[in-house]
């Protein structure tokens, strides 16, 4: 899946961590841009060791950004219902809960959220 939305040209993005001996990913993110105005943030991942240092927050920002720049009036996410922090960080960010998609993660079969921000102008 990861290969095939590249192949169809959506947007990614790894963060590295560049301390110590060498370098290391410690999260990736990516955006599906869907004509004329609408944005799917496809994911947002964090290793569990670097989590809780702002890496997913630089990764949404990033997303969010390229969102505006393409021309999308509304971002679109899906979150796993168990996910709070997530949850927490994409409202900060203005999104919004819009409905459910339930067993969407598989194989735990976890319910997922689906949330929404919209840009004015």
């Amino acid at each position: 899946m990861f290969w095939n939305e590249l192949a169809n040209g959506h947007y990614y993005l790894v963060a590295l961590d560049r301390s110590g001996d060498g370098e290391r990913v410690v999260g990736y993110a990516g955006l599906a841009f869907a004509p004329p105005d609408e944005a799917w943030v496809q994911n947002v991942g964090v290793r569990k060791d670097a989590q809780r240092r702002g890496v997913g927050r630089r990764l949404l920002e990033a997303l969010l950004g390229e969102a505006r720049r393409l021309g999308a009036r509304q971002v679109l996410l899906e979150v796993a219902v168990d996910n709070a922090a997530a949850q927490k960080l994409y409202a900060q960010y203005g999104f919004e809960a819009v409905g459910i998609r339930r067993g969407y993660y598989q194989p735990s079969n976890t319910d997922a959220l689906v949330m929404m921000r919209e840009h004015e102008d």
